[in-house]
């Protein structure tokens, strides 16, 4: 709901409760980016910020939902208490029965200010109950207002019927959400009207309550009447849905845009190891080639013979037997096993074989 007031251009100071976690991060950082003033909210440290998941049906309604409100205990009557003149001081007050019955019959019996409730859930719909009354807007859902009317809606008459029963209590007005059939608006002064659902495809519906009631708060400000206040709230919940269609389609492009860049990083990596790898051997090589020319390994003798040879002063040196014969990985070691020693012999011939130990004598 803060999140669609920021949107629609509202000052919106939001009093909740925060863990010391990574989701309070989160909403921290999204709250400043939106505007949304979070200096009055609990910090509990150690604790859990609130979470909420659900599943959807292939229309987009909610199917299954699960979630951890515990946190909200600790904004108690004595916590609100001390920002009384924040509340006093606001055009308007929204809260949803998230937080404890008395914390929310403490608002409805000392805020100055109109407030608005979204009754969240059957479960939790009850603690509206007791200060329907001094509450200004409701929205509840069919469910919802059948549970606190306790008037079965089955067609339009026993809609009224249940409005008609809310209102007595005291309440200004309310808004009774009635999914693909639209919603119901009724106030004290004896308006009503139903206004149907705009034409839009279903992706999801969770988060349009809350554009609605972002919608209705809005509409109060801006002083538009019971039947302009509803149809403001049915056109910010639509584009409320058409937004979210337009996000999973960009989410998915998004996520196959990461999965193309993740691939070409992985390529990008992959060639440069593999040029690195490359870059090695050839060093490799070219060290391993200047050695063989230096006859690295070889006795003083030999090098010295071969030098000699190479400058011509020796004939019929051929050079080293491991120079000389090649044989495949796996004979290696045999082959230098079976030559021993002639493994460093540089003549074919007795006569070859004098001349060079003259010349190294």
């Amino acid at each position: 709901i803060a999140h669609n007031m920021a949107l629609l251009g509202l000052d919106v100071r939001m009093i909740t409760a925060l863990g010391d976690d990574v989701y309070a991060q989160k909403i921290t950082t999204s709250c400043i980016e939106l505007g949304i003033d979070l200096a009055h909210s609990l910090q509990v440290p150690g604790a859990s910020t609130s979470t909420y998941l659900f599943l959807t049906d292939e229309k987009g309604d909610m199917e299954l939902a699960v979630s951890d409100m515990e946190i909200y205990d600790h904004l108690t009557p004595q916590f609100l208490a001390g920002k009384e003149p924040l509340l006093n001081n606001a055009r308007l007050v929204i809260c949803d029965t998230n937080i404890p019955e008395p914390t929310l019959a403490w608002i409805a019996s000392h805020c100055k200010a109109p407030v608005f409730v979204d009754p969240v859930s059957t479960a939790k719909a009850v603690k509206v109950k007791p200060v329907l009354g001094r509450l200004h807007t409701l929205k509840p859902n069919r469910i919802e207002a059948e549970l606190l009317s306790g008037v079965a809606i089955t067609g339009d008459e026993s809609l009224a019927r249940c409005a008609d029963v809310l209102l007595s209590t005291g309440l200004h007005r309310v808004f009774i959400s009635l999914g693909g059939d639209g919603v119901y608006a009724a106030d004290y002064q004896g308006g009503r009207i139903k206004v149907p659902c705009g034409t839009a495809k279903m992706v999801n519906t969770t988060g349009c309550g809350d554009a609605f009631m972002a919608a209705l708060a809005w509409g109060w400000l801006e002083g538009l009447g019971l039947e302009e206040a509803a149809r403001a709230g049915k056109e910010l919940a639509k584009a409320r849905e058409d937004r979210d269609s337009l996000l999973n389609i960009i989410s998915g492009y998004t996520m196959r845009l990461d999965s193309r860049e993740k691939k070409a990083r992985a390529a990008e990596e992959a060639h440069v190891k593999l040029q690195m790898e490359e870059n090695a051997v050839a060093s490799r090589i070219h060290m391993l080639a200047e050695m063989e020319k230096l006859y690295e390994g070889y006795s003083k003798a030999v090098k010295l013979v071969m030098g000699e040879a190479e400058r011509g002063n020796l004939k019929h040196i051929h050079g080293p037997v491991a120079g000389l014969i090649h044989v495949p990985d796996r004979y290696a070691v045999a082959v230098e096993i079976a030559l021993g020693g002639a493994m460093q012999h540089v003549v074919d011939s007795e006569a070859d074989g004098k001349a060079a130990i003259q010349y190294l004598k």
